[in-house]
C-alpha cells in the first residue's frame, strides 16, 4: 500500500531550513528539507521567503512546486498544507504561529525558542491546545540519539542516582543555552533558580551568558558556567552520579561513559576509570523528528518536544536573565 505524501510548506528558506554547505552529514540531514525529503512520506509543496534569489534557490533545491513572498500569500493560495515548518528569524516567529493557527494546516514546527517574549509563548501554547493543532518545536537534542541513549539509561537506574550537573555554554543562555536547559528538565525534572548572575555579552546584546546555581525538586544541584563565545563555541554537559560519570560533548555528539574503579594508588577508594567515548555523529535528529512528526499527524504519536517543555525552558531562562542582570524579582 502506497501511502500519500503529507505536504510541507517551509516558511524561510536559511541555514536551518535547507542548509548551506554541508547539506548533510555522513548521509543524516542537517536541515528541515533534507529531512522531510529523505524521509520518503513527505512533499515539500511550497517555501515562503522575501528574498526573491533565496527562495527560488531552495524552490529549485527541493523541488517545491510554489514559493512565496510572504506567508500570507502562501496561505491564500488554493494548495493544502499537512505540515508547516518555521524556520524564519526568533522575532518573526510570534507572527507565523498566530497565522498558522487560523490556517488548514494539521501541525506547525517551530525552530526554538517559540518566540522572544515568554507572555506570548504562553498565550500561543494555550491557543494551540485549545485548536487541538500540534505544536512542535525544534529543540533537536530530545531527537538526538545521544540524548535518547543516555536519557534510557538514567531511566533504567543503569547509573544509579544524579548526584549533580555541571554544564558549560558559550553564546547567549537563549541561543545556546536553551538547549542545556531544556536537556536538564528531559533528565532531572523542573528546576527552581538558587542563583543567577555575571551576565556577560558574547554573542547578541539581548543575549547574555550568564553563570547560574539551580536544583531540581529532589535537590540535585545543577551547575551553568558560561564561557566568551568569542574564543570558541562551547555546549558540554557532565552528570555525575552514583556509580560514575556521564559527559556529553562536541555540542552533544560524542559521548564519554566512566565508571567507579579502584584508585591505583588507594585500592580503598574508588574513583573513576579513563572512561569509553561514543561518537554519535548528528545522531539522526533530523530524521528522528520528521518521523515523530510524520507519527504525531497522522496517529496522533506525542511529540517529543513540544509547545509545554518549549514553555518551561523559556520561563527558566527568562527568571535567570532577570535575576543575572537585576531586570526582576529575584525571589
Amino acid at each position: 500500500m502506497t501511502c500519500t505524501p503529507l505536504s510541507v510548506l517551509i516558511v524561510g528558506c536559511g541555514n536551518i531550513a535547507g542548509g548551506t554547505g554541508l547539506v548533510s552529514l555522513e548521509g543524516e540531514a542537517l536541515s528541515h528539507a533534507a529531512a522531510y525529503t529523505s524521509d520518503g512520506r513527505f512533499e515539500i509543496t511550497a517555501c515562503v521567503d522575501p528574498d526573491p534569489a533565496r527562495r527560488t534557490s531552495f524552490a529549485q533545491n527541493w523541488n517545491a512546486a510554489s514559493s512565496f513572498e510572504d506567508l500570507d500569500s502562501a496561505l491564500s493560495s488554493n494548495a493544502q498544507y499537512d505540515i508547516a515548518s518555521v524556520c524564519v528569524p526568533t522575532n518573526q516567529h510570534a507572527d507565523m504561529l498566530w497565522k498558522l493557527l487560523d490556517s488548514p494546516v494539521n501541525l506547525v514546527l517551530c525552530e526554538k525558542p517559540l518566540t522572544v517574549d515568554v507572555d506570548e509563548s504562553e498565550r500561543l501554547v494555550r491557543a494551540y491546545a485549545d485548536a487541538d493543532k500540534p505544536l512542535a518545536v525544534a529543540f533537536m537534542r530530545r531527537w538526538h540519539h545521544a540524548v535518547q541513549d543516555v536519557a534510557d539509561e538514567l531511566s533504567a537506574g543503569a547509573w544509579g542516582a544524579v548526584r549533580s550537573a555541571h554544564i558549560r555554554y558559550s553564546r547567549g543562555i537563549r541561543h545556546t543555552g536553551s538547549h542545556v536547559i531544556d536537556l536538564m528538565h528531559q533528565f532531572l525534572g523542573p528546576l527552581t533558580v538558587r542563583y543567577a548572575g555575571n551576565p556577560r555579552h558574547d554573542f547578541d546584546k539581548d543575549d547574555p551568558t550568564i553563570d547560574a546555581i539551580l536544583a531540581s525538586d529532589e535537590a540535585i544541584p545543577v551547575h551553568l558556567i558560561g564561557h566568551d563565545g568569542r574564543d570558541f563555541a562551547l555546549l558540554e554537559v557532565e552528570l555525575l552520579t552514583a556509580k560514575g560519570a556521564i559527559t556529553l560533548e562536541d555540542w552533544g555528539t560524542r559521548v564519554r561513559r566512566r565508571h567507579t574503579v579502584a584508585f591505583r594508588h588507594a585500592p580503598d577508594i574508588l574513583t573513576l576509570d579513563d572512561g569509553t567515548w561514543q561518537d554519535y555523529g548528528a545522531g539522526a535528529a533530523f530524521e528522528t523528528m520528521i518521523d515523530n512528526v510524520y507519527r504525531a499527524a497522522t496517529v496522533g504519536a506525542p511529540l517529543l518536544s513540544d509547545g509545554m517543555n518549549a514553555l518551561a525552558a523559556e520561563r527558566l531562562i527568562g527568571e535567570l536573565i532577570a535575576r543575572s542582570t537585576g531586570t526582576g524579582n529575584a525571589t
